[in-house]
């Protein structure tokens, strides 16, 4: 009797003890699951703020550049400061779209047809009505086939239009900056616009 008791009392210790074991295993799994989690969130999180803060200070230096050219509007031949801004933002082209006149000058003298009316073009008019500097959605460089964007600045006097001076810049360094992120061995980044057309990835025959 004593020897069935004690059996008893050993099965249900040792049973007491496993169902411990298994329970402290479990939580202790779960909880350094969560904190890998919470960690993995983290570091990416990171990577996330770190390579934005890049692309928008790539992009906020350009458009200061375009802000400067107020002087260069008002200017008999702005060219220089076209070229100027040319070599200082690494852009691909530079140009003043004149309001009254339809001219347009580029920053090498290259003249368009008869027929191009810089007023007429998007960037033109999306530079108008936002009455601020704006960067167009990317596109294919007829010439270089490359990614571009174009930057787009109106400019005032007398709360009248003047002018609105563009500049078309290559974004491989962007590209190339995303397609760097790799924050573990099988992950990887992409950058995408507003509606979700793919700007920059592992696979370049799917941009755009």
């Amino acid at each position: 009797m004593f020897s069935s008791l004690r059996l008893r009392i050993l099965l249900a210790a040792l049973t007491a003890i496993t169902l411990a074991l298994i329970i402290n295993g479990i939580a202790s799994y779960l909880t350094v699951k969560q904190h890998n989690a919470q960690q993995i969130t983290r570091n990416l999180d990171a990577v996330v703020r770190g390579n934005s803060s890049a692309l928008s200070e790539w992009i906020a230096s350009r458009s200061t550049m375009l802000s400067g050219m107020d002087e260069a509007i008002a200017s008999d031949d702005p060219r220089a400061a076209l070229r100027q801004l040319t070599t200082s933002g690494n852009f691909m082209a530079t140009y003043i779209g004149v309001a009254a006149s339809g001219e347009t000058i580029f920053f090498n003298g290259w003249e368009p047809p008869a027929d191009f009316d810089p007023r007429e073009r998007p960037w033109y008019q999306a530079a108008v009505e936002a009455r601020d500097t704006i960067v167009t959605a990317p596109y294919i460089d007829a010439q270089s086939g490359d990614l571009v964007v174009t930057f787009a600045r109106p400019f005032y006097r007398n709360d009248q239009l003047q002018a609105v001076v563009g500049a078309d810049v290559n974004i491989r360094d962007m590209v190339a900056i995303v397609q760097e992120i790799s924050p573990t061995p099988s992950s990887f980044g992409f950058l995408a616009t507003g509606d979700g057309t793919l700007i920059a990835h592992p696979d370049s025959e799917l941009a755009l």
